[in-house]
């Protein structure tokens, strides 16, 4: 690995100004070794652990490209591991989707329709979103599960693991007509399979687009050139076998072969299927790396919107996080019946991370996307000398890198002196007594 380093000189503050512009940055080679480190503990090719993932896929989206990592296999006991082209179900990612779709309407609609417009506003006539008295529910309510509907209706007819298998529209109409709001719209956080879905109902009424993913293609998988997303219905569903990673559930002493998830009429929910490939051309355009066609439209869908689940803001299908420096992170899980997928993105500097597992409720990919998104972009470290011979080492986030301090006379014949790292969750200052008695002149920190 080719040595990164930033160098210091005690003797001028104007010098170390300079020196400080190299800041370190991790290596190819080093940071694939991690990417294997953190998602080889969770897969088995083999099928025979049922608490990992039969087969994993690792997207990574930065300014220099993307980059596509594959563990363990497409099939139990196979010998083929996932690629970017393998297909996977990403569950509630499709609200993501689905919050974009709505940002883009109202960004290309010159004013006709808003976040406050009312949902019925866009719905045809036989599908009815009771209000609060004279109060009505918006469609950015829906979009940040502030409508005040519970996450699945009540009148679901579907078998165990699929409740929403081949709900109709008809039969939303019938929940909705029988339901009544608690609470203003507005009041509270839920989360709402069925907010969504409706949402993605309106969103296709207004613009004469049915079904869901005639919507989808063509306002944006259509335009960014995502061939291989859609939904569980003929034709797509029927020509993406031989690219399928099959799904599995657990029972917690075996995984079972699990069948792509219908969400029925609520599909704009949580039924979407995609690629590794696919999933980082959404992912680019979400980090401000590619854009969107609508302008202003990915703004808006990722502004915080309101307080979300515990510790997150939400905005338009995206939990929004306030690390402990400051930096803001995005992400978004999705599960269904056989499989399990995370993203998670920042825009200040344009990095994403995509993980997608063959097995439901896999937790542990959220730690593996967050893992690999905190070494795309290691903490810019602050130096600064606080007396002669010591220097002040500032890290504003976690670090798992570790940096060696090393002196020299004549910025050619390098010494080791010490190593700092921080492994910590929160921010931490290091304080370092570096011997800068002759013929030490000069420090730098490399790793």
């Amino acid at each position: 690995m080719k040595p990164t380093s930033v160098f210091l000189r005690f003797t001028s503050r104007l010098a170390l100004g300079a020196f400080l512009a190299l800041l370190p940055r991790a290596e190819a080679a080093t940071f694939a070794d991690e990417v294997a480190r953190l998602a080889t503990p969770q897969v088995d090719a083999s099928g025979l652990t049922p608490t990992r993932s039969v087969g994993l896929v690792v997207m990574v989206v930065t300014d220099q490209g993307t980059r596509t990592f594959g563990f363990g296999a497409r099939t139990a006991g196979g010998a083929t591991p996932p690629d970017g082209d393998t297909f996977f179900q990403v569950g509630s990612i499709s609200k993501t989707f689905t919050g974009l779709l709505l940002a883009a309407q109202i960004e290309s609609s010159g004013g006709t329709l808003l976040p406050s417009t009312p949902v019925n506003a866009l719905l045809a006539p036989d599908l009815r979103m009771p209000g609060f008295g004279t109060q009505p529910v918006t469609v950015a309510q829906l979009a940040t599960h502030y409508g005040g509907l519970p996450a699945f209706p009540n009148n679901m007819t579907g078998p165990a693991f699929y409740p929403a298998q081949g709900y109709t529209r008809a039969q939303l109409a019938t929940y909705l007509s029988g339901f009544t709001l608690s609470a203003p719209p507005g009041t509270t956080y839920e989360y709402s399979n069925t907010g969504s879905g409706l949402l993605a109902l309106a969103l296709g009424d207004r613009a004469g687009l049915a079904p869901y993913s005639a919507l989808l293609s063509a306002q944006l998988t259509g335009p960014l050139g995502m061939s291989d997303t859609g939904l569980n219905e003929a034709p797509f569903a029927n020509g993406i076998a031989a690219r399928l990673a099959q799904g599995y559930r657990s029972t917690g002493t075996a995984l079972v072969p699990m069948a792509l998830s219908d969400m029925g009429v609520l599909e704009g929910a949580g039924e979407i299927i995609s690629t590794g490939n696919d999933m980082a051309k959404f992912l680019r355009v979400l980090a401000g790396l590619a854009p969107f066609p609508v302008a202003g439209a990915v703004e808006r869908a990722v502004a915080p919107r309101a307080p979300g689940a515990t510790g997150t803001m939400t905005g338009y299908g995206l939990d929004i996080y306030t690390l402990t420096n400051g930096v803001q992170q995005w992400e978004k899980a999705g599960v269904v019946a056989g499989y399990t997928a995370y993203i998670a993105f920042r825009r200040q500097p344009g990095t994403a991370v995509a993980v997608l597992s063959n097995r439901a409720q896999h937790q542990a990919v959220a730690s593996v996307a967050r893992e690999i998104l905190s070494l795309l972009t290691p903490p810019t470290l602050s130096v600064e000398p606080v007396a002669p011979g010591s220097m002040r080492v500032t890290f504003p986030a976690a670090a798992r890198l570790t940096y060696e301090v090393q002196t020299s006379p004549n910025l050619s014949d390098w010494s080791p002196f010490t190593t700092v790292t921080n492994t910590t969750e929160a921010p931490a200052t290091l304080f370092i007594d570096v011997p800068m008695a002759p013929p030490s002149k000069f420090v730098r920190l490399r790793y």
